[in-house]
């Protein structure tokens, strides 16, 4: 978990602007663009904490949406970190319908950052949208970024051609041919909202630039939660908040959702079933000494516990060794603990400020899964009241089990209600066993089909590969793995990807846990003849034709011969890119069909 992303370096925010103005204009991407004076501070956050989140604290509802006119306007950030109004700009927002009396509603926050979370975001937004629910969409700048490099390179193609410098030209024409794909599924999105007849308030954004496992990570979700709290167009039309990858979906259509979600209104959530203590944040040293969490946090136990100094909301000055807690970045969070959240981060002197410092200063990383769970878990009261209970089937409540709390107030249970184990349904760390939780992976996992990284398939779809997953996780999910998610009781799961397995989204959301179809992994894995592929070998019959007739000296019309000496050119040529490409890794089970295939992910 301790590696970083390298991201092509900017050198200047000067030029970064330039480059935003280039693909705005040439792209006709209607988004609604903040320049955080964060940006700069981010890659040097050893120095000087950034800001958080662009503040829209002061903005007024006037200000805001213009309902009459259905037209944005745009707040650009100075250096005195003011926002002043510009020029407005068509930006896709969707205002609400009437909101149905006594249930949840919903404000989602959805990161997406490469063409296959924007592709895959647009299944999860369908099976969530309603009248009831808000839908923030935050695009990672690197795809910005990335659409207008590439435009700027293009105009640079020519003369790099002149010179000679063939591997520079492959690079831009690679470079053009991926901000061509981002810049479409970044248009389809935004068309499928456009379009959406739901009445959900949705929003698209573009702020933050996110670095794998560094701070920055959570920047886009105390982004989304300053939003929700203070921008005219949510505040206080929503209950629970709730930030999702683009990769995600949801089980549960929204009526059956926003019931669920009202029977666990009391609680936070910030951690998912592959935290090593359930439901419940993990304090580190829960983990083995020898484990990379615990590792990295204490040292391997040199270091003792941080001191964090700050005052509370009243004034009064406090001392604590803080312990850390692990969790998850994806969460189910109450508006009062957001709110919370928000107004503390405003403060410089309070403990999710002096915490948050303390974490920049000993440049940790994983923060993502550290930062909120230890605020709540040193927060009162939500710390003592807001942690989720849990019980058995036969237990009373409140008696410590695997099960989180579903029934009603009065004791009765809804039988549509499912028994919650997980809150996401994930599968992680399958690589290697769990002591702690007595866990032993035992089933198949779905992999990247290999026969879609054959250069010929690549040109003939004109598409961009899922990237294969983290030795750890999360891998990707499908149908096969519906039965351990209708018992897991989950609400969500990650990661899904319509190249791997299209079928979960026919299959998902439901009204109830027992209409989830009960598929399950077949015991003896999983394997699959490939995918056909008639044309070539039609092709491959009609070469070899081809040179028997030509080695006994039959005569060949000219046309036929021109024909078939280009088809024999390209075969070799594309013989010879395939033969670059790593061959997949030896496994036990493997599914390819139409949609994807089932290998390890």
């Amino acid at each position: 978990m301790g590696r970083y992303r390298k991201v092509r370096a900017v050198t200047s925010i000067s030029k970064r602007s330039k480059r935003w103005r280039i693909s705005l204009n040439l792209a006709l991407l209607s988004l609604l663009l903040i320049v955080s004076p964060a940006l700069s501070q981010d890659h040097h956050h050893h120095q000087s904490p950034p800001v958080d989140y662009p503040s829209v604290r002061s903005l007024s509802s006037s200000d805001c949406i213009c309902r009459q006119h259905q037209q944005p306007v745009v707040y650009t950030a100075t250096k005195d970190n003011q926002y002043h109004r510009s020029q407005p700009v068509t930006v896709t927002t969707t205002a609400a319908a009437a909101t149905p009396d006594a249930t949840t509603r919903i404000f989602y926050l959805i990161l997406v950052h490469n063409v296959q979370t924007l592709m895959d975001a647009i299944p999860l937004f369908r099976a969530l949208r309603d009248a009831r629910n808000s839908v923030v969409f935050h695009v990672d700048q690197k795809v910005m970024w990335a659409i207008g490099n590439a435009t700027s390179f293009g105009a640079d193609t020519t003369a790099t051609a002149d010179t000679g410098s063939n591997s520079s030209s492959t690079a831009n024409k690679k470079q053009q041919e991926e901000a061509h794909q981002l810049k479409i599924a970044l248009q389809t999105l935004q068309q499928e909202i456009e379009s959406c007849p739901c009445g959900s308030r949705v929003h698209l954004d573009s702020v933050h630039n996110v670095e794998w496992s560094l701070w920055s990570m959570n920047l886009p979700t105390l982004w989304g939660m300053d939003v929700a709290i203070h921008h005219p167009l949510f505040r206080d039309k929503w209950d629970t908040f709730i930030n999702l990858s683009g990769d995600s979906m949801v089980v549960y259509t929204p009526n059956t959702m926003a019931n669920i979600l009202s029977r666990l209104s009391s609680y936070n959530f910030v951690t998912s079933r592959s935290c090593e203590t359930g439901l419940l944040p993990t304090p580190v040293d829960a983990f083995p000494s020898h484990w990379h969490k615990r590792a990295h946090y204490t040292s391997r136990d040199r270091d003792p516990l941080p001191l964090i100094e700050y005052t509370d909301a009243s004034g009064v000055r406090h001392a604590v060794n803080v312990t850390i807690h692990f969790g998850s970045q994806w969460g189910i969070l109450q508006r009062d603990f957001v709110r919370y959240i928000v107004t503390e981060l405003r403060r410089p002197n309070s403990f999710a400020c002096q915490y948050r410092d303390w974490l920049l200063k000993k440049r940790k990383v994983m923060t993502d899964e550290t930062f909120l769970p230890t605020v709540l878990m040193y927060s009162f009261p939500f710390n003592a009241t807001t942690l989720p209970k849990f019980h058995g089937p036969d237990e009373e409540d409140g008696a410590l089990n695997d099960v989180l709390m579903y029934k009603n107030q009065d004791g009765s249970s809804d039988q549509n209600l499912p028994m919650i184990r997980t809150l996401r349904y994930e599968r992680m760390d399958e690589h290697y066993p769990s002591p702690l939780r007595n866990y032993y992976p035992t089933h198949p996992r779905y992999e990247v089909p290999r026969n879609m990284t054959t250069p010929k398939y690549q040109k003939e779809h004109d598409l961009q590969l899922p990237n294969d997953p983290h030795i750890w996780g999360p891998y990707y999910l499908g149908v096969y793995d519906l039965m351990d998610i209708r018992e897991s009781g989950a609400l969500f799961l990650r990661k899904v990807c319509s190249k791997v397995d299209a079928n979960i989204f026919n299959l998902l959301p439901v009204d109830a846990p027992q209409q989830i179809p009960p598929i399950q992994w077949p015991a003896g894995g999983v394997q699959a003849s490939v995918v056909p592929d008639w044309e070539s070998d039609k092709i491959e019959l009609m070469r070899k034709a081809y040179l028997r007739a030509k080695a006994k000296g039959v005569k060949i019309p000219r046309h036929i011969q021109e024909q078939m000496e280009g088809k024999i050119v390209e075969s070799s040529d594309t013989k010879d890119e395939e033969s670059t490409i790593p061959s997949a890794p030896a496994t036990t089970t493997k599914q390819v069909g139409a949609e994807g295939d089932i290998t390890s992910n």
